[in-house]
């Protein structure tokens, strides 16, 4: 009798789990590895993580596939260059907003309160980012909307500074209209290994910047390049071509 309880329990435990949806912990770990590096020079490398008192100085956006491996045919993180700037995750219609289309949501699960708006942002610590949340939640956990509880899927994250907007709709808006200044920093992630979300029930969840799920990633200075390094960029190409002729 005691085993077919406790068979009954698990089998309802599960059941939860699955009609639930996905947890996941929108932020970075504690660790070095896991922190967000910044750049200075356009087109540079990193030089370090961005500084210790930067609350809100820069924000994130989580995306989530079940399916894609890779966004627009590029797995590695990237930041803008001379030459490019990056295929961003939401062209690519394989990748879904963690935060679903219509703003912040709420749900209760297993007596808990649970809710997603796919944002986070960077903390008083150098290179922390955590959800923007986490100030009025109780359990710091987010919802990933659309993605069920235990359901494994790989996760993208989207940082920039927050002189683009404060969402990702507006940076891409911003993107387009062509009005770029100096003093701007736009990154995105490497496509996160396979990952099953949590239930707050049978699997925790899991830290989303963390080297097991997303690695860290560099915010790349954006910006217009000045007419000096247009035309040293326009002299090598210049250059590569009489010497392919030649």
């Amino acid at each position: 009798m005691k085993k077919l309880t406790l068979m009954a329990i698990t089998a309802t435990m599960v059941s939860l789990g699955a009609q639930g949806q996905g947890l996941v912990t929108f932020g970075n770990s504690a660790g070095l590895t896991s922190r967000i590096s910044v750049n200075t020079t356009f087109g540079g490398a990193a030089t370090g993580q961005y500084a210790a008192g930067a609350a809100g100085t820069y924000y994130f956006a989580l995306f989530y596939s079940t399916t894609a491996t890779t966004v627009n045919g590029n797995a590695n993180a990237f930041y803008p260059t001379l030459t490019s700037v990056g295929n961003y995750v939401w062209n690519d219609t394989n990748w879904h907003f963690a935060g679903g289309s219509s703003g912040q949501q709420t749900y209760t699960l297993n007596g808990n309160i649970f809710s997603s708006d796919g944002y986070a942002a960077s903390t008083g610590a150098a290179g922390r980012m955590l959800s923007t949340l986490y100030t009025s939640e109780s359990v710091e956990s987010e919802s990933v909307v659309g993605l069920a509880a235990g359901a494994t899927a790989q996760f993208v994250v989207v940082g920039w500074s927050s002189n683009m907007g404060t969402t990702y709709g507006a940076v891409e808006s911003f993107l387009t209209s062509g009005n770029v200044t100096t003093g701007m920093y736009l990154g995105e992630s490497a496509v996160g290994a396979p990952t099953v979300t949590g239930d707050n029930f049978l699997n925790a969840s899991p830290t989303i910047m963390a080297a097991t799920v997303v690695p860290a990633f560099t915010l790349g200075l954006y910006a217009i390049p000045e007419p000096s390094t247009m035309v040293l960029v326009g002299l090598g190409g210049l250059s590569l071509l009489l010497f392919r002729r030649r």
